[in-house]
């Protein structure tokens, strides 16, 4: 599994076409917000092509701050350095005349001088309503950061994560943490080519993750299968029956990383090792087959016949 990963990412670098241009993996709001110097909401008054700079460097953003979340800014009015002609992955994006959330390093060497090291991740345009849920929590997050109790920490910060998920606007950004494979909740260990979470939840933090894991019953994907296994309880016949329910409806239909991943907490919730072999062969499918498709759905077939 690992190497068709890597085999992918290779094929996207291969048609980037700026020599620093490279994917990077999604940005969640916790990683941004602790990973900034500043955040600000603020207008864009000009953006501007810049010549003689390094070459990540082409634009200049002039900000108007209208408001601060994080950090400390004198000046009213700040400059951001980016490259607009970025193809892979996406830049930041700074509209003129428009108001951006954004998520901002210091530059050393420049005054009043921010790059926006996440990319696209790192501007946001919002709704009104949408930018209030964004500066609370925000607000919340950075107040959790300050305490010095690390247990407490992150008892709150699985209890901000769960709120996030809760919010459409903010749903990714908590179930992306919340995950059992996240660098958040998990260690990978690569001797034994698995995840091991890190935070045992409360047991009513336990509760309020099952019952949104259940409420996913719509749009159950991969994403939302990160929280199976911190909710799974030995014999829990009520989550293989959701994940097996939830299979039958979108199984033929998913793409084949979210089909695998189903397959296997559907092995893992119901102890059913009698089913690795039907995941084994998918996962020597070659995708130059004329008919890998015919074959995929012939072995998802075959496992949905057998739960």
């Amino acid at each position: 599994m690992k190497l068709r990963i890597i085999s992918s990412l290779f094929l996207v670098f291969a048609f980037c076409q700026n020599v620093l241009a490279y994917p990077i993996p999604p940005v969640p709001l916790r990683t941004l917000i602790i990973g900034s110097d500043a955040i600000v909401s603020a207008q864009v008054l000009k953006v501007e092509r810049i010549e003689g700079d390094h070459d990540w460097t082409d634009s200049k953003a002039t900000l108007q701050i209208k408001e601060m979340l994080k950090g400390e800014i004198k000046s009213k009015t700040i400059f951001v350095y980016f490259s607009a002609s970025m193809t892979c992955p996406a830049p930041a994006d700074y509209q003129v005349g428009k108001t951006v959330l954004a998520f901002l390093n210091k530059m050393t060497k420049r005054k009043n001088s921010f790059y926006t090291p996440t990319l696209s991740y790192g501007t946001k345009y919002l709704k009104d309503q949408e930018w209030k849920i964004y500066k609370q929590r925000i607000t919340e997050l950075l107040e959790i950061q300050s305490l010095v109790n690390e247990d407490a920490k992150i008892k709150l910060t699985i209890d901000w994560l769960i709120k996030c998920a809760h919010e459409p606007i903010l749903s990714w950004d908590g179930l992306h943490d919340l995950s059992s494979e996240s660098s958040f909740m998990a260690d990978y260990d690569k001797d034994c080519n698995e995840y091991t979470l890190k935070y045992k939840l409360t047991e009513r933090q336990s509760i309020e993750v099952r019952k949104l894991l259940f409420s996913t019953a719509e749009r159950t994907g991969y994403i939302e299968l990160g929280l199976v296994d911190l909710v799974m309880k030995e014999n829990d016949k009520e989550l293989m029956d959701f994940l097996v329910k939830q299979f039958k409806l979108e199984g033929s239909d998913m793409h084949y990383w979210g089909k695998m991943e189903f397959m296997r907490k559907i092995v893992k919730c119901g102890n059913r090792k009698d089913l690795n072999p039907i995941i084994a062969k998918m996962e020597i499918l070659d995708y130059s087959d004329d008919d890998m498709e015919e074959k995929e759905k012939q072995l998802v077939k075959e496992f949905i016949g057998k739960i």
